[in-house]
């Protein structure tokens, strides 16, 4: 796990990224719950060259609402992140249309901690 460390580490810092590597050993050693497959790439001296990891992904959706029932949610996010902890996940996303992001960009950032990372979605991303 330490050269896949480093390994993250020289990989943020040459794409200007923050992304961490998340847990993926429980404390007997098995898998955590939601890593579905952890791969490492050595080469012929038995060095780590590479980590793939196949997580389970946690993505919110959300359907109706409204300012103030949303406010009301995002008033409960440290107890929803907290129970999302302890089922064992480590990350959430949401996906919104580009069409909507400037109605939501201020929420997801400011008030729930995320990251926006995107291409043809607005992509939010926060570590747990």
């Amino acid at each position: 796990m330490a050269a896949v460390m480093r390994h993250c580490r020289a990989q943020n810092r040459r794409d200007g990224t923050s992304y961490g590597v998340p847990p993926v050993f429980a404390a007997d050693g098995s898998l955590r719950q939601n890593v579905a497959l952890a791969l490492v790439a050595v080469d012929e001296r038995g060095r780590v060259r590479s980590a793939y990891i196949f997580e389970r992904t946690l993505e919110m959706m959300a359907f109706g609402g409204g300012r103030g029932v949303t406010e009301a949610v995002i008033a409960e996010a440290p107890a929803i992140f907290y129970a999302l902890r302890e089922l064992g996940y480590t990350d959430f996303h949401v996906q919104v249309p580009k069409t909507h992001v400037a109605q939501l960009e201020e929420t997801m950032v400011q008030h729930l901690g995320t990251t926006r990372d995107d291409d043809r979605l607005a992509h939010f991303y926060r570590t747990l």
